[in-house]
């Protein structure tokens, strides 16, 4: 779907500071990260997605200057990327492509304010 073969790269900044992605192509014009969590919604996870988000716009408007950012999720993470929260209308205005990944590796574009797939709740009662 994206069109590129990904690969995880080191990229170095103009000051010597070096920065990982987990995929990029080798003409860095699509730039991946990957947050593939499943189980318990937690704070932390949110967290990590924010920072991935942070990252990915860093990393393309600063190091691989121009280059697509795409966030690569769960299920289970898409649940912070749906709906009208801060989060999702950021990665929409940042211009970070967000694209659902299925058991299978099938993926399928998140769009703000779009519903996330259904995912089976574990959730036990006391």
């Amino acid at each position: 779907m994206l069109g590129v073969e990904l690969r995880s790269t080191r990229l170095a900044t103009g000051d010597g500071t070096s920065v990982e992605v987990e995929g990029a192509d080798p003409e860095r014009t699509v730039v991946v990260q990957f947050v593939l969590n499943g189980g318990a919604v937690r704070s932390a996870l949110r967290n990590k997605v924010a920072a991935d988000l942070f990252k990915l716009v860093w990393v393309c408007r600063c190091v691989a200057v121009g280059a697509r950012p795409v966030l690569c999720v769960s299920a289970t993470v898409a649940s912070f990327l749906e709906g009208r929260g801060w989060l999702p209308s950021a990665a929409a205005d940042l211009g970070v492509t967000v694209f659902v990944v299925a058991d299978g590796g099938d993926l399928r574009e998140l769009r703000a304010g779009s519903p996330a797939p259904a995912i089976a709740a574990d959730v036990t009662r006391p």
